[in-house]
């Protein structure tokens, strides 16, 4: 290698200054040319003609490298990561980046309605209030979905514009861990219904005890009945467990022996909600409730609503899986790029 260099270190030097001085192949021959034939290289141009020998020394080692010594059996058998390329891929990082943006606004949505809720409730000026609610308070649910998608959409987004595979890795092993969760809980929902039955109707009437208590709950419940058509959890008698609504003596409200109005049958010829419709509904004889009422339970309803639904539901299971198997896929390539040009594996 190094005779090879030296050889072609006389070859450039020579051709470059015959090309600035003028001189001939009389320059090469062992004959002496006297001082008044010839001119001296200036500084000038010997330093120029040093740089260029420099520069092409420098292109001769790398060629070299990727010709000669990559022959070498010994070389081949080392691994080596893209050698055509030394960087991290573009393409992943700005596409997680782009996939994580996504979510990251979407928690910015989910907390600032949370947290706009709770303000209009007064629970950001005395948050006991949620510990005295004897039911779920849905904000808290958004609020829960907000911080994750937030939290994740923020390291996800971060750590691949800054290519930091500790933020990477908390990334990936989040929508792993929550992939699996789903996953488990589909599987054990499938395989204890009764128990998923008995857990649901136990939420229901714990809600149904807190109806008056909090606006969100009571507009979730309304929604629930209204849309399944459907009231209680196993029948309009479930509204017994309110205080408003209860029948006994003891209660004084004008809603006793009631339900909520998302109980009623709609009448198409009203245009305006009648909220009082459910008022002594259950005063009346049972066999007239349907009249006025819906008389099957949300749980019953939800039962019946699943199988129709059931490709629905299933599609929406495979998209959010593979959205998230997709969003691992980019994070596990984006730090497989950066581990391996932090490793050297690049030349």
């Amino acid at each position: 290698m190094d005779l090879v260099c030296k050889e072609t270190v006389k070859k450039v030097a020579w051709v470059l200054i015959e090309k600035h001085t003028g001189l001939g192949s009389d320059f090469h021959s062992s004959k002496r040319v006297s001082q008044e034939e010839t001119t001296v290289p200036s500084k000038e141009l010997r330093n120029k003609v040093e740089v260029y020998v420099t520069h092409l020394m420098k292109r001769i080692q790398r060629k070299w490298i990727q010709k000669d010594f990559m022959r070498d059996p010994a070389f081949q058998k080392m691994h080596y990561y893209r050698y055509s390329n030394a960087e991290v891929s573009c393409w992943y990082k700005y596409l997680l980046f782009s996939y994580n943006i996504v979510f990251w606004l979407a928690g910015v949505a989910f907390l600032g309605a949370g947290l706009w809720a709770w303000s209009e409730k007064g629970v950001l000026s005395d948050l006991t209030k949620v510990t005295r609610l004897h039911g779920i308070d849905p904000v808290v649910l958004v609020l829960i979905v907000g911080v994750v998608m937030f939290t994740l959409g923020f390291a996800g987004c971060v750590g691949a514009l800054r290519e930091n595979i500790c933020l990477l890795k908390f990334f990936c092993g989040a929508i792993v861990l929550i992939f699996f969760l789903e996953l488990a809980v589909a599987v054990l929902a499938f395989l204890f219904q009764d128990w998923v039955r008995d857990r649901f109707r136990e939420f229901f009437e714990s809600n149904i005890r807190s109806y008056r208590d909090d606006i969100d709950l009571q507009n979730l419940i309304d929604s629930l009945q209204k849309a399944n058509q459907c009231c209680g959890a196993y029948g309009p008698e479930d509204w017994d467990l309110n205080v408003y609504f209860n029948c006994s003596g003891a209660s004084y409200s004008r809603e006793k022996c009631g339900v909520p109005f998302s109980c009623c049958v709609p009448d198409p010829a009203q245009k305006v909600v009648n909220t009082q419709c459910g008022y002594d509904v259950r005063t009346q004889l049972k066999s007239k409730w349907d009249e006025f009422i819906f008389t099957k339970g949300c749980i019953q309803a939800l039962e019946g609503w699943l199988p129709r639904n059931i490709y629905i539901v299933a599609g929406v299971f495979i998209a959010i899986s593979l959205l998230q198997i997709f969003g691992i896929f980019l994070a596990r390539t984006l730090i497989s790029d950066i581990e391996a040009v932090k490793a050297g594996h690049h030349f």
